[in-house]
């Protein structure tokens, strides 16, 4: 935990099953935020791994054919990223057959609310070439987690987009290494803080 600073990590699961391209165990397992401490670590890494055998996650698995003699866990500890806005990119839009586009959904704070469906997120069509922005929808994103937890989102900022041009830009140049380094198109989490675009995670895309 000192190895890391001391400060607010992302407790997630990484199991041997998750995110092959047919299937998607995004939610199956329990991923606990803004954990602070070693006492409450321990706690989280423990709460974690255990989630892999809750009835939901036993039944996904059934449903996938998943054989549960191959399933195994690890529990990773990342540093938070202190995002001021998250989310996910596809690096190819599902909607696009020509693959000529990229879709961003992001909304205030940690992309945790996005991934989970508790916000509509914006939504951005990004030229998969360039990455100019081809169009835009404003979601409704009323509340935000940070690492402290949850907190209502203010009218004006819910009115706001969460991403201006340029981050969305550097955002598709993201996608477009992550895509050359894997050779598909992926579904990648990323948050924005600082300044600064975080890769967070990469996954084939599924239906």
């Amino acid at each position: 935990y000192d190895s890391i600073g001391g400060g607010p990590v992302a407790v997630r699961s990484s199991a041997t099953a998750e995110d092959a391209a047919d299937t998607s165990f995004a939610g199956q397992q329990e991923t606990i935020l803004g954990v602070r401490g070693e006492e409450a670590l321990v706690d989280a890494v423990e709460r974690c791994w255990r989630s892999l055998f809750t009835e939901r996650a036993v039944a996904y698995r059934e449903r996938q054919n998943v054989d549960a003699e191959q399933v195994a866990m690890a529990v990773v500890v990342q540093q938070l990223v202190p995002a001021e806005a998250a989310g996910v990119l596809f690096t190819r839009d599902p909607r696009d057959p020509d693959g000529k586009r990229m879709l961003a959904e992001a909304s205030w704070g940690l992309g945790e609310v996005v991934v989970s469906g508790r916000v509509q997120p914006d939504r951005y069509t990004l030229d998969h070439t360039t990455g100019a922005v081809l169009g835009r929808e404003l979601g409704s994103k009323a509340v935000r987690v940070t690492a402290a937890g949850e907190e209502h989102v203010p009218p004006d900022e819910q009115r706001r987009f969460c991403l201006e041009d340029e981050a969305l830009g550097r955002l598709a140049e993201l996608g477009r290494r992550v895509e050359a380094f894997y050779g598909d198109a992926r579904d990648v989490e990323w948050a924005y803080a600082g300044g600064q675009l975080h890769l967070l995670q990469s996954r084939p895309p599924t239906v």
